[in-house]
């Protein structure tokens, strides 16, 4: 685009009336119009502006034009300024070579033709003007070029100088560029970072993978981000993280990418070391839970042992005395080979834990009479009760109460009595036409209870 301010279009006559001839004749053109009438106020006037177009008079006392403009012609910012030299008197052919030989563009005679002179003037005001546009054009290149420069001067720096490898690729996800520190990491060189020279350098395990991300991301202009490991030529493994992006051009479509590429090598290691750390705790309160649950299982093991141990050996002292009865004596016999089953049973439980954490334990399933399970530790522990003057008793309930008929409690087993097999009858269970309890009539679940009681 033009620029749209006024040129300055220099006239130069010693006789004030052409000079009004020339503004009149120019000034439609609408630019602006530097008088001088003189050779002298000529050249001062070039000192300080430039012209589009100087209109110099030929015949001037004391300077003539030609000498006038062989001056103008010495000085490098006036040497290629237009003139057109203006002349009444003199027109051989001798005066108008001279002109031409001074530099000058044209050579008019008087009386003009004002359209002939404004169309010339006109042709080298929009010559000026386009000359000062494409001045400035190239002086904004210039300026422009010079900051390019510097900016790749910098990108050049800041990428040598980078912590992390940084890379450029083409559309099709090729490398075009990396820095110094990106071919650290991989271990190659600038020529066989480009192309898909960083693909070898992937982990056999990961390359696949690894491959298949990459050219997906870049098929699809998106962002990639990916950890994986590279074994460069001295076989040294290193693990990498590598991200990119797409670079845009005005339009909006991808034209590249930019990425770089970090030595998370140590990082991974510490990760390592910490999930070790991590898993070592883990079996350390394991153990530490294992031992705290044996510990456990000691004291609860030893306290089921004791239990009956202090039941017969109460007992045996009884009978050692001498002092029971014979109804005494074949209670205080009962008591003893129950509490010498459930002993053996319990080392049998014991077993079976063993069994459970094999998986080798076999199921025997039976029915349990709870009466006979409550008769056998109240007799347990009545011993220790009796020396705290404490007294215990229980109640079985009728058994009209409970909706049907049960068998009697069956007397403990003796040591060398069958255990129940899984087939044993179970006892039965209130039938549906078993009368409803009554508001006043103890409720059914209590009624079929067992109920035990402790006085001193």
């Amino acid at each position: 685009m033009l620029s749209e301010a006024k040129v300055n279009v220099l006239l130069v006559d010693d006789h004030p009336e052409n000079l009004l001839v020339l503004e009149a004749i120019l000034d439609s053109l609408g630019q602006n119009l530097v008088r001088a009438i003189s050779g002298a106020e000529a050249l001062r006037r070039l000192l300080h502006q430039d012209f589009a177009v100087i209109l110099l008079d030929v015949q001037m006392p004391d300077m003539d034009g030609f000498e006038t403009a062989e001056l103008i012609r010495q000085r490098e910012r006036s040497r290629h300024t237009p003139i057109i030299f203006l002349t009444a008197f003199n027109t051989s052919d001798n005066m108008v070579f001279k002109g031409y030989s001074l530099g000058a563009v044209d050579y008019l005679f008087k009386p003009l033709e004002p359209e002939i002179l404004k169309s010339k003037v006109a042709a080298f005001v929009d010559l000026f003007q386009k000359s000062a546009e494409v001045k400035r054009q190239a002086a904004e290149l210039t300026r422009m070029n010079a900051e390019l420069k510097k900016r790749e001067e910098m990108f050049r720096s800041l990428s040598a100088c980078s912590p992390v490898g940084i890379f450029l690729t083409d559309t099709e996800g090729k490398c075009t560029y990396t820095n110094p520190r990106y071919q650290a990491i991989y271990g190659t060189t600038q020529e066989e970072s480009l192309g898909e020279g960083w693909v070898r350098t992937i982990h056999p395990e990961d390359r696949e993978h690894v491959i298949a991300d990459w050219y997906a991301a870049s098929d699809e202009g998106r962002e990639y981000k990916g950890e994986f490991r590279i074994l460069t030529e001295g076989e040294i493994l290193r693990w990498v993280c590598v991200s990119s992006s797409p670079m845009l051009c005005d339009q909006g479509h991808v034209i590249g990418y930019v990425g770089t590429a970090e030595d998370i090598t140590e990082r991974k290691r510490a990760q390592e070391e910490h999930i070790k750390l991590i898993r070592e705790q883990t079996a350390r309160e394991e153990a530490e839970t294992a031992n705290r649950l044996k510990d456990e299982f000691l004291a609860t093991l030893s306290h089921e042992l004791r239990t009956p141990l202090t039941s017969i050996l109460g007992w045996a002292r009884l009978m050692r005395q001498r002092k029971l009865d014979a109804k005494a004596t074949d209670r205080a016999i009962e008591t003893i080979e129950r509490n010498a089953s459930l002993q053996a049973q319990l080392i049998e439980d014991i077993l079976d834990v063993s069994r459970i954490i094999r998986g080798k334990l076999p199921l025997n399933l039976r029915p349990v009479n709870l009466v006979s399970v409550i008769s056998a530790v109240l007799d347990s522990v009545r011993l220790e009760a009796e020396a705290k003057n404490l007294q215990l008793e229980y109640i079985i309930p009728p058994l009209e109460n409970l909706g049907g008929e049960l068998s009697p409690p069956p007397t403990p087993p003796s040591p060398h009595s069958p255990l129940p097999t899984p087939h044993s009858p179970l006892p039965p269970l209130p039938t549906p036409h078993s009368p409803l309890p009554t508001p006043h009539s103890p409720l059914p679940f209590l009624s079929q209870g067992i109920q035990t009681a402790y006085s001193k």
